[in-house]
């Protein structure tokens, strides 16, 4: 899919390199550095998956799925996600149930899952560390909008929950009370799909790019 003519694909001029592709598009260097940066996150940090090797992969990597990914001017992997259709199996209904609490899980191919969703935390460089965030939503809203998906869910740990939401000014609606996982607070949340939200995350990342760059000037 390109994004060059998309509200997103406009705003997303620097040093960082995201896209969005399915994973039969992605070279393979580039994948396991993917697995890898996940094995640090959700092995390592947050304890949700038992350690097996150097990389973390499971059954829904099986299933075609499509991955974000962000990377820095060296390469290095700094946010990714794994996007799948909730028609089939979903980590939600299969591994997650609890954060549903009593509601019933999305099993339709308008709504899509996102797992897997990290970023490295930021090693001092904040605008860099957000510009991250909104580079990947960004290419995860121009996925959906293209491809008639009205809604996201996804599961994530606390915080990045309410990093998303103060960095992308996006409404995320919880499904239920987060629940302890390994080391760490879980919870799965919705937000629905639009070409307003889309244009609004394309101005909100322009606005930090224009004063970024005027800090620079200065």
């Amino acid at each position: 899919m390109s994004l060059g003519r998309s509200p997103l694909g406009m705003a997303f001029m620097t040093h960082q390199i995201s896209f969005l592709k399915p994973s039969n598009q992605i070279p393979p260097d580039l994948l396991r550095r993917l697995f890898e940066f996940r094995h640090e996150v959700f092995v390592q940090r947050l304890g949700w998956v038992p350690a097996r090797g150097a990389e973390e992969v499971d059954y829904f990597d099986t299933l075609g799925p499509h991955y974000a990914v962000c990377q820095d001017r060296d390469g290095q992997v700094i946010a990714g996600a794994r996007l799948l259709s909730m028609a089939g199996p979903s980590m939600l209904r299969d591994v997650f149930p609890a954060l549903l609490g009593d509601r019933p899980c999305p099993q339709d191919d308008g709504t899509w899952e996102i797992s897997r969703f990290a970023l490295r935390p930021t090693r001092g460089d904040r605008a860099a560390h957000r510009r991250a965030l909104l580079s990947l939503v960004g290419r995860m809203l121009d996925f959906a909008v293209d491809r008639d998906i009205h809604r996201l869910v996804a599961v994530s740990d606390t915080r990045l929950e309410r990093l998303v939401a103060d960095v992308t000014g996006l409404p995320i609606h919880r499904l239920s009370s987060p629940q302890r996982i390994g080391n760490d607070w879980a919870v799965a949340g919705w937000t629905d799909v639009s070409n307003a939200a889309r244009a609004a995350l394309a101005d909100r990342l322009r606005h930090d790019r224009a004063r970024d760059d005027a800090r620079t000037a200065a």
